[in-house]
């Protein structure tokens, strides 16, 4: 029997090329231009936040109790003090509504200031989030009315007068998540 050879050899060269390592031109000695190394590594996924003691609170109480849980002596004169008529924070959704301004002013220690400052960075966090949800969305929903054509190959915002009867709706088209 007679042996045979790999055509090609199963070292280091068939591997991937090593982080730093990619070089381009012709003596290989200058770095590969970003789009390269765009294109041979794989797209990271965005990870979201991990859900905290802010998420799963139900109550300003239980808020403290998960944030704070060494403290739990002083939460009745710290509730106490943020119930006063001149404070009038009693809900979550007191503390959310708060300037991030006038949190520095609350009759509590600073501990708890952060804990209300971590609220108001989540909810900001959430309103950008879905306001690039709804941006990414809205463009998607352009780029297909814009591949779209009538019976005629007319594209949808052709001219006024020449407009399809076919997209005449278009407007009121949603597109599906």
């Amino acid at each position: 029997a007679a042996l045979r050879r790999p055509l090609a050899p199963a070292g280091p060269a068939m591997t991937e090329p090593v982080e730093g390592s990619l070089r381009h031109g012709p003596c290989k000695s200058a770095p590969a231009p970003s789009w390269i190394k765009d294109r041979l590594e794989p797209a990271k996924k965005k990870l979201r936040a991990h859900a905290s003691c802010v998420d799963a609170a139900d109550s300003l109480r239980g808020l403290l109790q998960a944030a704070l849980p060494d403290k739990e002596a002083f939460f009745d004169a710290w509730l106490g003090a943020l119930a006063a008529p001149s404070v009038c924070v009693s809900t979550l959704d007191d503390v959310k509504r708060l300037d991030p301004v006038d949190i520095g002013h609350l009759p509590v220690p600073p501990l708890v200031k952060g804990v209300f400052r971590d609220i108001l960075a989540r909810e900001a966090a959430k309103g950008q989030e879905q306001a690039q949800v709804l941006a990414a969305t809205t463009k998607r929903g352009k780029a297909f009315i814009a591949s779209q054509r009538d019976r005629n190959m007319q594209p949808p915002l052709a001219s006024q007068r020449d407009r399809s009867k076919y997209f005449q709706d278009h407007k009121n088209y949603r597109l599906v998540l």
